[in-house]
């Protein structure tokens, strides 16, 4: 390091003072030799390379691609900079101990002044194009995915402390930075464990050719390989067993139940009541979370109105709420399009009132759609493994590094994948169980469909297994961790739980077929199923009850409507037939009609346009 230490040596006060205060290294010593051991190391080159300008970190990197020198034309040609501006940096990477200058003797312009790297850093700053040198982690990933079972692997002879160096880059997606190895590691032990690893080729430390720098170690494809195949089937997660089904649908229809028959109503501060909230939350049914606990009701029913509210089927009137099926209703016999159209809608759609707020952080449709294809490829892993694995297909897969190196982007990462399998969960998606993640059969019919892909898989798992008993009494057995989740959700659109376990307790009822009945659902579907999977036969009565059920029901409809009254039955007459037919509800007498509110003011306009003298909501006398 004769010549490095020589630059060094011959450094001002200043300069000297200065880059030691880069390098963070107190008073005392042999300043110059301390010097010269902290920049011939991967932690003080980081330090010192974190503080260039972008205009001197591409110089740099021009000089160290480049084993013979390169002159300042040289530059000048490739980076678009002034000879002038490239003479300063020049100098000031020169004080900084990272460069020196070969002056062109005859002087007739500084031109051809070329500029040298120091042989003793190049192990230290190895400029590489970060995005090439993540390729082969898409090769890992492909042998993953081909090869579902876990490979023997022979132990790697590590220390404790070139595992926990090891164990750092691994959770950070195969790639850390220096800063993220010196928070588990001292900086002092830092460096040699560093070296360790490169030497026996299980890292590589680079740098990335564009500004800002950045400092990587890159775990060897193989190494990676064979570190996410143990934590494959490795949860380490509590026992729990979490399928939801459809129950997120099935309380988005009983949030529609409650508020189209007993309200929504607003108070003074425009917020909801409380009494009418406690009815629709008593009302739903329990959705476990990712830790098998259930998700609160207030937190559950806040994330059916906002569904609602994005799907068009509740909007506020005044104080009270209003609510309706029809957006919806060519998919209610239909769970697993609807499932799909949720999921889109929820990132695309945007909610104005606050009061329909998810009260949940929902990522985008294209992240959900990422995580449910890629668990087509691996079928069931670890919840770590999964994230590893996304978490390395998205580097892998980016076109610039600024994702790698980003610790904000990371971490919304991170978060965004916590949120993403959550709400998965949640919507009857994914399923854990043992802590192990997969599709559902819903899952495997929307990545299906996403993908156009055979479903197989779902049609094996709903080869049909008769296991519903029905009694004499239309009281059910449902053992629902046998029954497709599309036939659940046909069977509990039209009938009430009496207890929700591994055995569900159901009963058919007048209620039961009349709130089917009332938000548009046929019974063709519901019966279909149950004598799919009943073990015994269905009463014969059935049939007829639920006929006769539908029949004697009195029909009560209660709309927001508005009576208007014209002296003149030729106007009401015009409004009926003419472009504003859809507006008139019924016509009671020639001189009255029962009009829609939502087009008050297209029947108001076209009054005014008739110079009709118009009394809006005035009592008459």
């Amino acid at each position: 390091m004769k010549q490095l230490f020589e630059t060094i040596h011959g450094l001002g006060p200043d300069d000297t003072v200065s880059l030691g205060g880069i390098l963070k290294l107190s008073g005392g010593g042999d300043m110059h030799r301390r010097i010269a051991g902290a920049l011939a190391s991967h932690t003080g080159m980081n330090r010192v390379l974190s503080a260039l300008e972008p205009d001197e970190y591409r110089v740099l990197v021009c000089v160290y691609l480049n084993l013979r020198g390169v002159t300042y034309g040289e530059l000048e040609s490739r980076l678009k900079i002034s000879v002038p501006r490239i003479e300063e940096i020049s100098l000031s990477l020169a004080r900084k101990a990272l460069c020196y200058v070969m002056k062109n003797r005859q002087r007739l312009h500084n031109k051809n002044d070329k500029m040298h790297h120091f042989p003793e850093l190049r192990e230290f700053f190895s400029p590489a194009d970060l995005s090439a040198a993540l390729q082969p982690f898409g090769g890992v990933l492909d042998s993953l995915f081909k090869n579902r079972e876990p490979r023997e692997k022979k132990p790697l002879r590590l220390s404790a402390a070139e595992k926990s160096v090891i164990d750092t880059i691994f959770s950070k997606g195969g790639i850390a930075t220096i800063e993220e190895i010196l928070e588990t590691v001292p900086e002092k032990n830092a460096n040699e464990l560093l070296s360790s690893i490169t030497e026996k080729g299980i890292a590589n430390v680079i740098q990335d050719m564009e500004y800002p720098a950045f400092t990587g170690v890159i775990l060897s494809p193989e190494v990676l390989h064979s570190l996410i195949d143990q934590i494959r089937l490795h949860s380490g997660a509590p026992a729990v067993h979490v399928h939801n089904r459809y129950f997120l649908l099935l309380n988005i229809l009983k949030t529609f139940d409650i508020i189209s028959t007993n309200g929504l109503f607003l108070t003074k501060q425009k917020i909801f009541r409380k009494v009418d909230r406690a009815r629709i939350e008593d009302a739903l049914h329990d959705i476990s979370d990712i830790d098998g606990t259930p998700i609160p009701r207030e937190q559950m029913l806040q994330l059916c109105l906002h569904i609602m509210n994005l799907l068009n089927l509740v909007k506020i009137s005044g104080s009270s709420v209003l609510t309706t099926l029809n957006p919806v209703k060519n998919e209610l016999q239909k769970p697993q399009i609807l499932l799909q159209r949720i999921l889109f809608q929820l990132h695309e759609g945007t909610v104005e009132n606050t009061l329909f707020d998810s009260g949940l952080s929902i990522p985008s449709y294209h992240f959900l759609t990422f995580i449910i294809e890629t668990l087509t490829r691996i079928h069931i892993c670890s919840f770590e493994y999964l994230k590893t694995v996304l978490s390395i297909r998205t580097m892998s897969e980016m076109e610039n590094a600024r994702y790698i190196k980003s610790a904000e982007l990371k971490e919304k990462f991170s978060q965004s994948f916590h949120e993403a399998v959550r709400f998965l969960v949640l919507a009857g998606v994914l399923t854990l169980e043992k802590g192990l993640i997969s599709l559902t059969d819903t899952g495997k019919k929307i990545a299906a469909k996403i993908l156009k892909l055979v479903d197989q898989d779902s049609k094996d798992q709903e080869m049909e297994q008769k296991c519903i008993y029905i009694n004499p009494d239309f009281s059910l057995m449902i053992p629902k961790q046998e029954i497709p989740s599309e036939d659940l959700y046909h069977i509990l659109t039209h009938t009430e739980i009496a207890k929700d376990d591994i055995i569900l307790n159901t009963k058919i009822s007048k209620t039961s077929i009349l709130r089917a009945f009332k938000r548009g659902m046929a019974q063709e579907p519901f019966l279909a199923s149950l004598k799919r999977f009943s073990r015994n036969d269905i009463p014969q009565n059935l049939t007829f009850m639920l006929q006769e059920w539908a029949q004697q029901t009195i029909r009560v409809n209660i709309m927001n409507a508005i009576i208007m009254h014209s002296n003149q039955p030729s106007f009401l007459e015009e409004l009926s037939y003419g472009k504003l037919g859809h507006a008139i509800i019924e016509r009671i007498s020639p001189n009255y009609a029962i009009i829609d509110r939502e087009h008050l003011d297209e029947v108001i306009k076209t009054a005014q346009d008739r110079d009709a003298v118009i009394r809006l909501f005035e009592e008459p006398e």
